[in-house]
């Protein structure tokens, strides 16, 4: 009788343990911001009220917090894209590189000045940040083997991966 209470118990404790460590992952990656106190009792801003709550913090109020540094270490993963300038290395004359961010913090964390939001309008080829979003495209590799330059058909998940794979644009939506 003993074992079986026994067995019981540890079953219903890994059940609890689970359930708990399963709704560590379940916060949305939505980004409305909360202004919080976190463990140490700092401020700290938190994508959304499920990363508060899972990380123990106390809400404050809604919003960034105000005290917080202008150029944050982490940035929400939201897809919210910016053209940002920051002075370009290799042009002359302090001519400004133009380049997509994915949100405004991921501009401001590079100190790039906002210039619109959006994706830049005809961006640099060089560009080597691109987006997470998943609108696909096809494109083609040129081929260094073929005698008629005909290269491989290769679905991108976006325009920018296919621009930074220096591929031809062959048409939106992913290769037949």
């Amino acid at each position: 009788m003993k074992q079986v209470l026994l067995v019981l118990f540890f079953t219903a404790l890994v059940t609890v343990l689970a359930s708990e460590a399963a709704a560590d992952d379940a916060c949305p990656r939505n980004y409305a911001p909360i202004c919080g106190l976190d463990k140490s009792g700092n401020e700290e801003t938190y994508s959304n009220m499920c990363q508060l709550k899972d990380q123990h913090g106390d809400a404050i109020y809604k919003g960034k917090c105000r005290n917080q540094p202008a150029n944050p270490a982490l940035c929400p993963r939201n897809y919210s894209p910016v053209c940002g300038a920051t002075a370009s290395t290799t042009a002359r004359f302090g001519a400004e590189e133009r380049i997509t961010y994915s949100n405004d913090c991921e501009r401001k964390k590079a100190n790039a000045r906002l210039l619109y939001n959006g994706q830049c309008k005809n961006p640099p080829a060089n560009q080597t940040a691109c987006p997470a979003n998943y609108a696909p495209v096809c494109g083609q590799t040129a081929s260094t083997t073929s005698r008629f330059g005909a290269g491989t058909n290769k679905t991108y998940s976006n325009d920018c991966q296919r621009r930074k794979a220096k591929a031809r644009l062959l048409y939106s939506g992913r290769c037949r």
